[in-house]
């Protein structure tokens, strides 16, 4: 299955720490093809890194008009409703959420479409993402289900169940309205029943698979992230931990780490030093 990433934002630049994120991924997952989509042209350049030793299999789409993708689905008129209402004749009340919400939906097209792996670009990889999860979610410690990470076939009922769903809501000024509160909605919290009979059978793995420190970690106790290494990874990845979701709070705490250095370069310092798969299987 191949992995997804999207850059679909306001600012429509790739980051640094996104940048890393995808050759990362690309190096733990040397025969999976990966995908950016991104409203921006990505140059080739980067998409390639001197220390990976495994031939790319990076693939970059410009995201021209995203109503292609959103044809034939549910999530279409929702899609026009966005763009109308942060248009600059609409409200534009909260233009800094239009490309969040507009991806959570972006996601759900492009996995219904192609199928494969949807990774957020802050999620750090420590270890291939095993070939047997075909159908998958992942639970937040809070019990939720998070969108962070979605393993989904093409055209699979579950997909059109969330698209259909999230089709039924207008928030475009409500952070979070698209991700882990609709997806618990439709596929149920964790040991409560599936609302959905689409999405019967579908795994849901463990908080730690994907998040073996949680929110609160990054955003009380820092410190926490210095003591990252080799010997820590293979740890989690003993648990069974296969990347590490940095919850997009990795921007806040390098910004107080580092000093004079840029925002978005200080934004990957911590992917940037995490091991490489080689470290790792030394």
């Amino acid at each position: 299955m191949p992995i997804h990433f999207i850059n679909f934002g306001v600012a429509h630049k790739l980051s640094p720490l996104a940048r890393c994120v995808i050759l990362m991924t690309q190096a733990y997952n040397p025969k999976r093809e990966v995908h950016l989509w991104s409203t921006l042209e990505v140059p080739r350049s980067l998409v390639s890194a001197p220390w990976l030793s495994s031939e790319l299999n990076i693939q970059t789409h410009t995201i021209v008009n995203a109503t292609d993708l959103f044809s034939d689905t549910p999530l279409l008129d929702w899609y026009e409703q966005h763009l109308k209402f942060h248009d600059p004749s609409g409200t534009r009340e909260c233009p800094e959420l239009m490309g969040q919400n507009i991806a959570n939906g972006f996601r759900l097209a492009v996995l219904w479409r192609y199928g494969g792996i949807y990774m957020d670009s802050d999620v750090i990889p420590i270890a291939p993402i095993p070939a047997d999860w075909t159908r998958a979610v992942s639970a937040q410690h809070n019990g939720q289900i998070n969108n962070a990470v979605i393993i989904s076939p093409p055209h699979d009922p579950c997909t059109f169940a969330l698209m259909e769903a999230m089709s039924q809501r207008f928030k475009p000024c409500h952070w979070g309205a698209y991700g882990p509160s609709l997806f618990s909605h439709v596929i149920g919290m964790v040991g409560k029943p599936v609302w959905d009979p689409r999405c019967r059978n579908i795994t849901v793995l463990p908080p730690q698979t994907f998040s073996p420190l949680t929110y609160n970690v990054f955003r009380n106790r820092p410190s926490a992230l210095d003591k990252i290494n080799a010997s820590v990874i293979l740890g989690w990845r003993a648990d069974k931990v296969v990347a590490m979701h940095a919850y997009n709070a990795i921007d806040s705490l390098a910004r107080k780490k580092v000093n004079n250095e840029t925002e978005e370069l200080a934004s990957a310092i911590q992917c940037l030093t995490m091991p490489r798969p080689d470290a790792l299987e030394a």
